[in-house]
């Protein structure tokens, strides 16, 4: 999807923006522990910055979300991917709170920069 600008419209905007700093662990394979658990294993932490926004809870129920649950959008030029047949998403830290991209997110690209909907893991 494009748009009339010629330039990264969100590097511009955040600027002047409030933006935050979190942490991305890459997704590397899954795999079993020493003690027989199914697990995840993930790259280094990465230092990223980006603009977080909690979601609104009046847009739960038409978005079909979980009230028991914690969301946020991440505003970021980095692409964070989300689960698919081939990978399991990435893992996000935030305010010391681990996250993961919804697989269902509508992805939103326009001059290089992306917005993914997360959700709060408890047993990260």
């Amino acid at each position: 999807m494009g748009s009339n600008f010629g330039f990264n419209l969100l590097g511009t905007v955040q600027k002047s923006i409030g933006n935050q700093d979190f942490t991305l662990e890459r997704w590397l394979t899954a795999g079993v522990n020493e003690i027989g658990l199914d697990v995840n294993f993930y790259g280094p932490e990465i230092q990223m910055r980006g603009n977080i926004q909690p979601v609104d809870r009046s847009v739960y129920q038409y978005q079909g979300l979980d009230f028991t649950k914690t969301y946020i959008d991440i505003f970021c030029v980095e692409l964070i991917e989300v689960l698919s047949r081939e990978q399991n998403p990435d893992r996000i830290t935030w305010q010391g709170l681990k996250y993961t991209p919804l697989p269902l997110s509508e992805w939103k690209e326009a001059d290089s920069w992306n917005v993914v909907r997360c959700v709060r893991i408890e047993d990260a």
